[in-house]
């Protein structure tokens, strides 16, 4: 069916930090999350028990009800972690890697008279582009696709992002430190644009430092596959006819939508939208989209695990032994 984007829609935005680092420290994604490419510290790691590429882990649902505001957490408890998040690295992975690189830099720029200001963030970013693992807003795969699974939430914020005055600042802080004039100088060493000789700079010197070169290695498997499962769960057609089950049942109560509503941050929790959002989790639990499309999704990692195993099992090596590599340049 045709699914037009319905308001309101999703707002996807990523923060770069420190503009010479872009191409190698913040990942990027769509739909599911980042993937370890050439400029990424995001994953890969441990081949078993670990979690999405780039994604934040999230901890067990044993808390009080507002420990999961997204109901995120009490969906990864009922189906499990994703299938493909065995390839993955662990956040604390994924943060050793990152804080190598940054650690690095710091010192490379020092070497060359230079006061490197850190990022500040870690390895783990979300698929959306938003550190929403920091934010309340545990990282899922499903999230572009379902929107909302939280009646509670959808009653208290509406399609608002969680911690939205956070998010803006950061924003707002992003967008300012856009407007300076950077010191060619220190562009150029960090980056090695302008230099004499060219060069990476000593942005591309720490990130090569816990990259091991191996060009029998797929960096992009995990983030493909992940994609190409999302695809398949969408056009499962259980996944269709439920869908096409809450849009009538959405319908019935007075909304005319094609497509899921996913929480964004420019969004006011207003009553209308509040109601709209109620109506949604409740159209979602009596079609059962939720549980009819995160089995497909997870059937779809599977079969897609099993056909890709030698690539995957490589890919989770090499990851693995750039956090050895990080660990040790840290140790050091």
């Amino acid at each position: 069916m045709n699914r037009a984007t319905a308001a309101p829609g999703s707002t996807r935005r990523r923060a770069v930090v420190a503009a010479a680092l872009a191409a190698l420290l913040v990942a990027g994604a769509s739909g599911c999350t980042a993937g370890p490419g050439d400029g990424d510290t995001g994953s890969p790691g441990q081949g078993t028990g670990g979690r999405a590429t780039g994604a934040v882990p999230t901890p067990a649902p044993d808390g009080p009800p507002d420990a999961d505001p997204s109901g995120n957490l009490r969906l990864l408890a009922e189906h499990g972690p994703p299938p493909l998040d065995a390839w993955g690295w662990t956040a604390p992975e994924a943060d050793t890697v990152a804080r190598t690189v940054e650690e690095l830099t710091a010192r490379c720029m020092a070497e060359r008279g230079f006061a490197y200001e850190r990022s500040g963030g870690t390895g783990a970013a979300d698929g959306e582009g938003d550190a929403d693992g920091t934010l309340g807003e545990p990282v899922t795969h499903w999230g572009g696709f379902l929107g909302l699974v939280s009646e509670t939430r959808a009653r208290t914020t509406g399609y608002q992002v969680l911690d939205v005055e956070a998010r803006l600042a950061e924003r707002a802080r992003l967008e300012q430190e856009a407007t300076r004039t950077p010191d060619p100088a220190y562009v150029a060493a960090l980056t090695g644009e302008g230099a004499p000789g060219g060069g990476s700079g000593c942005s591309g010197w720490a990130f090569d430092q816990v990259t091991p070169a191996d060009p029998g290695v797929d960096r992009r498997i995990q983030e493909r596959l992940y994609g190409e499962a999302l695809r398949r769960a969408e056009e499962h057609p259980a996944v269709v006819r439920a869908l096409d089950g809450w849009v009538a049942c959405m319908a019935r109560h007075g909304y005319a939508v094609e497509a899921v509503p996913v929480p964004a941050s420019t969004d006011p929790v207003t009553a209308e939208l509040v109601d709209q959002a109620v109506a949604d989790v409740g159209c979602k639990d009596e079609t059962g989209l939720v549980d009819t499309y995160v089995t497909a999704l997870y059937d779809a990692e599977r079969a897609l695990a099993a056909e890709h195993r030698a690539e995957l099992e490589a890919f989770a090596a090499w990851g693995r032994e750039r956090v050895r590599l990080a660990t040790e340049a840290l140790a050091g």
